[in-house]
């Protein structure tokens, strides 16, 4: 199956412009760690610190965030999360305690 697409020179600019923000925004502007356990995959992310998984894409979308590691795997720094939110580093493979959330009905 081939498909073949025609696009003006400005449509071509204006993608090779965008094709080149997504790869500029899936480099981490950092050097990743080097301690292994230092990086969680966002998955894995949640239950160390407590937030949800939509949180932690949020953080990683807006920049509070560094992602490290491809786009299918993608990984955060414990102790940059764990800064972020407020809470002392923990050491790798220890897990944050849970937090406490009060609720109040409303009237």
């Amino acid at each position: 199956m081939n498909l073949t697409v025609t696009l003006t020179d400005d449509q071509m600019a204006a993608l090779a412009h965008r094709v080149g923000e997504l790869l500029r925004d899936q480099s981490p502007t950092q050097e990743a760690p080097t301690d292994d356990r230092e990086l969680l995959r966002v998955a894995e992310a949640p239950a160390v610190v407590g937030l949800s998984r939509k949180t932690i894409y949020n953080y990683l979308s807006d920049g509070r965030l560094t992602r490290y590691g491809q786009s299918r795997v993608p990984m955060v720094s414990r102790s940059q999360l764990l800064a972020l939110i407020g809470r002392d580093v923990l050491e790798p493979g220890r897990q944050a305690p849970a937090r406490r959330r009060s609720l109040s009905k409303g009237k």
